[in-house]
Parts: C-alpha cells; sequence; structure tokens
C-alpha cells in the first residue's frame, strides 16, 4: 500500500503547509439547499465522529478568515444550515497542524432560478449543491481501504447525491501565488490525482 500511495509535503517559510496529497471524498446533490440541509447536518456528525472531535477546529469566516471553532461557531453553523436558502461552510483542522482534514459545502436553492439570482431559469442549469470531506493520506495508511470505502458510504447515506467521487487529491492553498504552479509541476507525475473545487464545480458539473 504504501509504496503506491502518494506523499507529498511543500511547506512555507513560515511553517505551514503550502501543498500535500490527500484524499478528497466529493458529493453533489440537485436539490435545494433547504431541502438537504439535515442531511447535510447528518453527513459532517458521521465524518466528526469517525476524524475525533478534535480534528476540526477552525471555519472560515465571510471575508475569508480563519477563525477559532468554539461551541457557540458551531451552534450559529448549525442554526444557518437549517434555516437560510443558501449556505457556504468552510471548515479545517487545527492551527499548526499539517491541513489534514477539512470540510465544504456549496448549498443553493437550485430549485428557485429567482433565489438563485437567475429570474428567468436559463442562465444557471447544471447548479448543485456539493459537499466535500478532506482525509490524510496517513488515514488510508493507517485504516486501510475497507475503511475508508465504509467511511465514504456512510457520508454519501443520508444524501440524494445524484455523483460522488473519492480518491487522491491535491490539498493545498491555491488561492497564494505559486501553488498552482506546484501543482500542475506534480499532476503529470500523479495522473491520477484530482484538483477539486467545489466552488466551481457545483455551478458546472451538473449531473
Amino acid at each position: 500500500m504504501k509504496a503506491s500511495v502518494p506523499h507529498i509535503r511543500i511547506r512555507a517559510e513560515a511553517g505551514f503547509s503550502l501543498l500535500r496529497d490527500g484524499l478528497n471524498l466529493s458529493f453533489y446533490v440537485r436539490r435545494s439547499h433547504r431541502t438537504i440541509a439535515q442531511s447535510v447536518i447528518r453527513a459532517l456528525d458521521v465524518y466528526l465522529q469517525a476524524v475525533g472531535p478534535g480534528a476540526i477546529d477552525r471555519f472560515f469566516d465571510s471575508e475569508g478568515f480563519a477563525q477559532p471553532l468554539d461551541d457557540a461557531e458551531w451552534t450559529r453553523i448549525r442554526k444557518e444550515l437549517l434555516e437560510k436558502p443558501w449556505s457556504i461552510v468552510r471548515l479545517l483542522d487545527q492551527a499548526g497542524h499539517d491541513d489534514r482534514y477539512g470540510v465544504e459545502y456549496f448549498g443553493k436553492p437550485v430549485d428557485d432560478p429567482k433565489l438563485l439570482g437567475d429570474p428567468f431559469g436559463t442562465g444557471e442549469p447544471h447548479a448543485l449543491c456539493a459537499l466535500g470531506f478532506w482525509l490524510p493520506t496517513e488515514f488510508l495508511e493507517e485504516h486501510g481501504a475497507e475503511r475508508v470505502r465504509e467511511l465514504a458510504l456512510a457520508l454519501a447515506d443520508p444524501l440524494p447525491w445524484c455523483f460522488g467521487q473519492v480518491g487522491f487529491a491535491f490539498k493545498g492553498w491555491t488561492n497564494l501565488i505559486g501553488v498552482t504552479r506546484m501543482i500542475r509541476a506534480r499532476c503529470f507525475r500523479y495522473p491520477g490525482m484530482d484538483n477539486p473545487d467545489l466552488s466551481q464545480l457545483s455551478w458546472k458539473l451538473g449531473t
């Protein structure tokens, strides 16, 4: 197993991870956010139970800055997931760690063109809700492929998904200068690795 698993570890001078290998588990749902919000929360709870309560402890605020994820913020996130027609949730692992875990969710009112910002219902025909989870490659090495498969199926179970994907992926801060170039330099060496961008795919992928 270990001989065939990619290991990419690139750090910034400040010590944080710029780019590494990981496992991405993504699910795409062609239903409006409000109709699947409870299912998204159930999938999130499955993930948190699998990785442990301390693995995720930060979130990105509306300005794009990482903030501590305390009990009050957990309550707010869950409340907004249930009550709003739109939802963007981005969670990440502990400050100073190796960018091992993470969650991304992009929920849209895909059944309501007006709320989607498309009053004539013609401009965004492929819009979806997208939910993605990250695991470190070490999770696969420690627990084995069958455990990863079991977790993927458990995450998928509450979701009325139309498409799902699990596999190796580049996990990097692509908003920083040079990281995309680092990925391009390695993508032909590791042709099976994905470079997922759920925020874009959720508008374009369709069913």
